[in-house]
């Protein structure tokens, strides 16, 4: 060739040929994802923690659903609780279902936080599963009129040691309930002998979403549903003067809903509801501004504070103000937003004595009392039921997104979905908590540690797990219930080496400009990073390596 060919991307695969790239799916797991055949006639279940029939119920055709208060955020929880399952009734995979997150259908295990999925809740389940054996066990001999000791389990079936009669789950009790309780000794199966468990199984729910068929929150949609949209105050704590609905008069079909100071848009097209949200005019008076990036550390340092002196041993500024070697350093942890890729997204459908709200929240059971006083409703009248939504490291906008969806939803009458724009989930979402701390730390004669100082400024917000206020109840004038947890966010602090003159004090900021929220252990993460930079500084005062 003597010179180089001009080729588009386009027409170098019209001449060149084609790159096939094909791969193969399991239909029984894409069927299995999140399914459980029987979802409508198990809605009178039992939901007790201490009862077997709350965390698994066995079908006619010998199949298992399990019923999860825990859920999957993307950590494989959904193969690994079946291979609990699996292994301890000794039955194939693709015979257990999995509800999750669904507060009709499964007990209340708490929030799926802090890595307690599996060492929880599928511990839990794991005992569910185990009573649930002795049970079936004690079925079948009766059955076979055999003693339960010389039965052996296999596949869903249960069969003598030594041969001859068999009887499966299903016959034995499916579509009954077991009515017993966990039972804390009844006997776990023996590591030496798992057969599933340590298994590198597929995930059930990646088929779907490789494919592009699974559900996500921002998927589901419901019969009737209207699109909603909240209109944001300009500013913190403004208030709603008046609203100009001949605004959008050009856009058909749009309903407004004011309720004190909340604003928001419903109508059955959702392109026409973003544009109402856009163009509603709507006049605002009052509210504070933010101190700009600049200027966070300095309104950190003069807001209103509460001491809290944390730990005190020694005498940490006597032994710091005479010591030769000696350090210092601050460290800011500004807010920080979750900016899930896609933004926060929920459904909910209020009617005027019940409510069923879909959210990717992963509290569902903790904020079902929370929207029951939202709406006026008794709690067993309000469902909340989980789905995937596009990931979070703690309390980002999904709660806020149900809250807007349910009030709409309330004022129209109507199923109402409300998905969040970009704007809406970076400059309202519940940020991670801002964190300032400054250290002081000397050394011995020995190049020991002597003393150590920490301060702190941090959110008042988030001492003793309080609850973070939703924004639409608040700007309805709505009550909300207190007692959503937060994190804790001054563990940490206390260094763990051993310092004979050590202070730790918590400045609790009275107000922040942001919701602070819980994003990935705060405290463990900013408070682990400078106590740990601070003891490398300390290392090389003393000329050591800092991990020795």
């Amino acid at each position: 060739m003597t010179g180089t060919p001009d080729l588009s991307r386009r027409a170098l695969l019209k001449v060149g040929g084609a790159l096939v790239v094909s791969f193969g799916l399991d239909a029984a797991w894409a069927v299995r994802a999140q399914t459980a055949t029987t979802l409508k006639t198990d809605l009178g279940k039992t939901v007790d923690a201490q009862e077997v029939d709350g965390f698994l119920a066995v079908h006619p055709d010998g199949s298992v659903t399990i019923f999860s208060g825990k859920v999957d955020l993307g950590t494989g929880f959904r193969i690994a609780i079946r291979q609990m399952v699996a292994e301890e009734l000794d039955l194939a995979i693709e015979r257990i279902a999995l509800i999750e997150g669904d507060t009709a259908l499964t007990p209340d295990q708490g929030p799926t936080a802090g890595s307690t999925g599996i060492q929880r809740g599928g511990v839990q389940i794991r005992q569910a599963a185990a009573t649930a054996r002795q049970a079936l066990l004690r079925l079948a001999a009766e059955w076979l009129k055999t003693p339960p000791e010389t039965l052996v389990v296999e596949n869903g079936t249960i069969r003598a040691k030594m041969g001859g009669k068999r009887v499966r789950f299903g016959d034995l009790i499916g579509g009954k309930q077991f009515a017993l309780k966990l039972d804390p000794k009844a006997s776990l199966k023996d590591p030496a002998v798992y057969a599933v468990i340590g298994k590198p199984l597929p995930r059930p729910d990646l088929p779907a979403k490789l494919t592009g068929r699974h559900t996500y929150m921002q998927d589901f949609k419901l019969a009737g549903m209207l699109h909603g949209r909240v209109v944001h105050a300009p500013a913190i704590g403004a208030k709603l003067d008046s609203v100009d609905e001949a605004s959008i008069s050009s856009i058909p079909g749009v309903r407004v809903v004011r309720i004190e100071n909340f604003l928001g848009v419903v109508t059955e097209d959702e392109w026409a509801a973003v544009r109402a949200a856009r163009e509603l005019k709507a006049s605002w008076s009052g509210g504070g501004g933010l101190p700009g990036s600049d200027g966070l550390e300095r309104a950190i340092r003069e807001s209103p504070v509460e001491d809290d002196a944390l730990v005190h041993r020694g005498d940490p500024a006597q032994v710091l103000g005479s010591a030769a070697k000696k350090v210092s350093a601050t460290y800011y942890w500004p807010p920080q937003s979750h900016a899930s890729l896609g933004p926060s997204c929920a459904v909910a459908d209020v009617r005027a004595e019940e409510a069923t709200i879909w959210t990717s929240s992963q509290a569902t059971h903790k904020y079902r009392p929370h929207f029951a006083k939202i709406l006026g409703l008794p709690p067993e009248k309000v469902r909340l039921v989980y789905l995937d939504g596009a990931g979070c490291y703690g309390m980002n906008g999904h709660e806020d997104a149900a809250a807007d969806a349910a009030i709409l939803s309330r004022a129209a009458g109507r199923p109402v979905r409300v998905q969040w724009m970009r704007e809406d989930e970076h400059g309202w979402d519940p940020k991670g908590p801002p964190q300032l701390l400054e250290l002081s730390a000397s050394l011995d004669d020995a190049g020991k540690i002597a003393a150590w100082t920490a301060e702190m400024w941090i959110p008042e917000a988030t001492k003793g797990l309080p609850n973070i206020p939703l924004l639409s109840p608040t700007a309805a004038g709505l009550p909300q219930p207190q007692g959503i947890a937060t994190g804790l966010i001054t563990q940490n602090a206390d260094p763990s080496y051993t310092v004979p003159n050590l202070r730790v004090v918590a400045h609790w900021l009275k107000d922040t400009p942001l919701r602070p929220s819980n994003l990935r252990a705060p405290g463990k993460i900013a408070n682990t990073f400078a106590v740990e930079s601070l003891v490398d500084e300390l290392a090389v005062l003393a000329g050591v390596d800092p991990l020795a």
